[in-house]
């Protein structure tokens, strides 16, 4: 197997475990952003010959302004899974400067794990770094496209095939050689969730305005995928079916984003280009071989003001 195709998986691997701490973390599940400290040990380890990295917060939970250590490099990385970037820097060098074992320890990296998210690292540049700690945006700021660019760097191969066997396992993906196998599925199918959110509130929460963008993200993953690439006949035309109708359900999602969520005819449009790509994925699902029942998750049906728009919308 190619460096490349070490990299398609470590991509989709890393975005289907981003997508799935951040959507569970939106409603108070905290499990997964907990086991995203572990599960990317050693993913940096591979990556960056961390060699000594460790979680500290095994032993002393309270561990403030990082989760990551390692007392051979000298560094500590901070993982997370917050849309708030620069605050959470902002609070995690103030803590690190108080909390690391010495003087030291000066680096700590951030490791970003979102999909869709494009950060602005010269945003950064404003942020009040303490006293003997040093803090370069462009260096000390990881996402999920740097961990891939760096798969190229990597001279030991079969530690990093073995790297990506292992990250698999732990975010849930199976890999089969001649199936359609669950793993571009799911994506298909938490790129149908997240994009709801673009135009379906939760409670007591307004509209996800990144939600196009995430699903955009997830939408590349999916056509990277290499079982998708191995389709063929009616599996091959519901895939592409989907791709289409994902294109054009984000393209709508976005302009009733950006024109202020207030135009009927945009909501409309979106959530009609939605309905569209939900129904192409629990199609696409259908072409699974690995799974014994359905596993398109099916949002709740709507409510209140949004059901009796899209009612007269469908009329």
């Amino acid at each position: 197997m190619s460096i490349i195709e070490l990299a398609d998986r470590l991509s989709l691997a890393l975005s289907v475990h981003a997508v799935a701490g951040s959507s569970l973390s939106a409603i108070n599940r905290t499990d997964r952003a907990l086991a995203a400290e572990d599960i990317i040990v050693p993913v940096l380890k591979v990556l960056y010959d961390w060699t000594a990295l460790q979680n500290p917060n095994i032993q002393n939970p309270w561990t403030e302004g990082f989760d990551l250590i390692d007392h051979d490099a000298k560094i500590a990385v901070q993982v997370t899974l917050d849309k708030s970037v620069k605050a959470k820097i902002r609070d995690s060098l103030a803590g690190f400067a108080s909390s690391r074992p010495s003087a030291d320890y000066r680096q700590l990296y951030f490791l970003v794990l979102r999909t869709g998210m494009v950060l602005k690292r010269k945003t950064f540049a404003d942020i009040a770094v303490p006293d003997g700690i040093d803090f370069l945006p462009p260096k000390h700021v990881i996402e999920i496209k740097d961990l891939v660019a760096r798969t190229g760097a990597v001279k030991d191969y079969d530690s990093l095939e073995a790297m990506v066997e292992e990250l698999e396992k732990a975010v849930g993906l199976t890999r089969a050689r001649d199936r359609y196998n669950i793993d571009a599925i799911a994506v298909a199918n938490d790129l149908v969730v997240t994009l709801s959110a673009g135009f379906r509130p939760r409670s007591g929460e307004g509209y996800d305005r990144g939600a196009w963008r995430e699903a955009a993200g997830l939408l590349e993953d999916y056509q990277r995928a290499g079982s998708v690439a191995r389709l063929r006949g009616e599996a091959n035309a519901a895939s592409r079916k989907f791709v289409d109708h994902a294109e054009l359900a984000i393209e709508h999602v976005r302009l009733f984003t950006e024109r202020g969520s207030h135009n009927v005819n945009d909501f409309s449009n979106a959530i009609t280009a939605w309905a569209g790509v939900r129904d192409a994925q629990w199609e696409l699902a259908g072409f699974d071989e690995q799974a014994t029942i359905a596993v398109a998750e099916k949002p709740a049906p709507p409510r209140g003001l949004f059901a009796t728009l899209r009612k007269w919308f469908q009329s």
